[in-house]
């Protein structure tokens, strides 16, 4: 009597397993990685066309171009390179896919490119825009500025502040983009007027 016990275990494991998966739901849809450090845990759900989810049927994950972004078994998504790709979910033979979208800094605008300020005068604005691979702008991200010299010239926030004459540069950056703003203090014309 245990053979026929057995058959009926071994069949209803088999059954067990071969859960009649329609799609996979892919969670969360909107898939967008902006740091170089963001990762986002995926879940997907393998599903029947009437609603019924399969807790128990493991998914399979991989990305089309690995190149952008890569994902582990546990469904761990992470950036690689700007760039648009997708991650696909395997369940018993049903595929499905969702985009992912890498958008970091790949281009930086600051103006004005080059500053002559005076010493003891007013500070001036840089003005800076940050462009995704395609040239979109992105407004979502914040610069950072270091003076090269700061007896010539600091900053404060995006402002360049003249503090002696002399020369420096700023540096600007967004993520792994620089650019550098030469400056030029020039002594104060009312003071440079009385040594004469």
């Amino acid at each position: 009597m245990a053979r026929p016990v057995q058959l009926v275990l071994a069949l209803s494991l088999a059954l067990w397993g071969c859960e009649d998966v329609d799609y996979v739901e892919i969670r969360p849809q909107n898939l967008v990685l902006k740091q170089r450090n963001n990762e986002i845990w995926l879940q997907g759900r393998a599903m029947s066309q009437t609603g019924v989810h399969y807790s128990r049927t493991n998914i399979g994950w991989n990305t089309k171009d690995p190149s952008i972004a890569t994902v582990d078994e546990k469904g761990r998504l992470r950036p690689v390179a700007s760039g648009l790709t997708w991650v696909v979910a395997t369940a018993n033979r049903k595929v499905s896919e969702a985009p992912v979208e890498v958008l970091f800094a790949e281009k930086l605008s600051v103006e004005p490119t080059s500053l002559v300020l005076v010493d003891g005068g007013p500070s001036v604005e840089l003005k800076v825009k940050v462009f995704d691979y395609k040239g979109r702008e992105l407004r979502d991200r914040t610069a950072t500025f270091r003076s090269t010299n700061k007896e010539v010239v600091s900053m404060g926030q995006n402002a360049a502040f003249p503090l002696g004459p002399g020369t420096a540069q700023v540096e600007v950056m967004v993520e792994e983009q620089k650019q550098l703003v030469s400056v030029t203090v020039e002594p104060e014309r009312a003071a440079a007027g009385m040594k004469k």
